[in-house]
């Protein structure tokens, strides 16, 4: 990779772990998008609570989350985590999330493709039945 590819890369990096909405005012639960960026359909946060015992939503920055145990939890996975791993590499492979390694025990995955995985198996649950593309393209992609 030459220096520009390098330099390239290493802003394209920056920019996807910037915030995408960012609040102009932090008495309201307003978000605009970022300059030249589009609100993403789907967002990953915290509930914090403030000093009056309300809490506010805080977002999470970026479009990528570490796959880490309580973001596994959260979404109600109860098996292992090397099984979820395997199973988040699996479906990266087959095609149907985005999900990438930053170093040996971090692994990303990008939100909007998770969550439209989701939402398609929540329109078809028998989409990974025997016989399904969903089902061909998971074992194809995986050597099976």
């Amino acid at each position: 990779m030459s220096e520009n590819e390098a330099k390239q890369t290493a802003g394209n990096l920056e920019r996807l772990t910037q915030p995408v909405m960012v609040k102009p005012d932090p008495s309201k639960l307003e978000f605009v998008p970022r300059d030249g960026e589009a609100p993403p359909e789907y967002g990953w946060g915290r509930w914090c609570k403030r000093g009056d015992g309300r809490y506010v939503f805080v977002p999470l920055a970026g479009r990528w989350i570490q796959v880490t145990p309580e973001f596994v939890a959260g979404l109600g996975f109860t098996s292992s985590s090397q099984q979820t791993m395997r199973m988040f590499r699996n479906l990266a492979r087959a095609g149907k999330i985005d999900l990438t390694s930053v170093s040996p025990k971090v692994t990303l995955v990008e939100l909007g493709s998770l969550w439209e995985h989701l939402k398609k198996g929540a329109q078809d649950v028998d989409r990974f039945d025997r016989g399904t593309k969903d089902r061909h393209d998971y074992q194809y992609g995986n050597g099976k």
